[in-house]
């Protein structure tokens, strides 16, 4: 087995970089033969996972956290290379939900005895997703968090900017296009699920799998009182209220 190891070094403060030593010796103390990449900015887990893939890497060990497994994921499907996830990020929905071990000894085991799980993926905009695709305000929240104080806050940079975008925001028309049906309707956020959990343990599609061979999506849908009901709408997730009500 040919394994190559991309490491996200900003990710968790830096803990992805602590752990290459062991995963180093951890694989050669199994006879398997190990190549690693540092990743400098966005998108260069994709690319060096497609290029260590093209130089002959079986499996693909994304060293990180969930956003380092989705730019790993981009750059291997479709290729016939496994995954692998050795969990180093703030959240690790991926590892969690999978059960894949936090332990670098044990995770080392799991890749190097080859026990593989079959998984489904989305897609959006022609990008591979592997736990969830949002549209709206979670989307307008991910994309103006801003990277230093991520770095410092961690999930809490998120909320505040969560707070600061609620009070600007504004709901939208969607239309959802289904085999069996079309569905609209004026929402401020839509999420396309293929693992249940959000964040921590945040489940807003409990029901979700990436086995299952379907995707999950949630509409948290406006009103007259429209940030109101966003917000009961949220903390019935918080509360997992969310599927008995509106």
């Amino acid at each position: 087995m040919r394994v190559a190891i991309i490491i996200n070094p900003t990710a968790n403060k830096g803990k992805p970089v602590a752990l290459k030593d062991r995963l180093y010796r951890g694989f050669a103390s199994r006879g398997v033969h190990c190549d690693s990449y540092v990743t400098e900015k966005p998108g260069d887990g994709t690319v060096l996972a497609r290029n260590a893939v093209e130089k002959g890497a079986e499996t693909v060990v994304a060293v990180g956290g969930d956003g380092t497994v989705n730019e790993v994921i981009n750059g291997i499907a479709g290729t016939g290379a496994t995954l692998g996830v050795l969990p180093a990020g703030t959240v690790n929905v991926c590892a969690r939900e999978l059960g894949i071990p936090f332990n670098v000894k044990k995770a080392v085991e799991v890749i190097a005895e080859g026990r593989v799980k079959h998984i489904d993926l989305g897609i959006a905009n022609n990008h591979h997703f592997v736990l969830m695709a949002g549209l709206g305000f979670d989307a307008e929240v991910v994309a103006h968090v801003f990277k230093p104080v991520k770095d410092i806050l961690g999930a809490s940079a998120y909320v505040l900017k969560g707070l600061e975008t609620l009070a600007r925001y504004s709901a939208t028309n969607i239309t959802l296009e289904m085999p069996e049906e079309t569905y609209k309707a004026r929402a401020f956020l839509v999420i396309v699920a293929n693992f249940s959990t959000y964040t921590y343990n945040l489940k807003i599609a409990p029901y979700a799998s990436p086995e299952s061979g379907f995707l999950d999506i949630c509409v948290f849908e406006s009103s007259v009182l429209d940030k109101l009901k966003f917000i009961r709408q949220v903390a019935d997730v918080f509360l997992n209220r969310h599927l008995l009500n509106d």
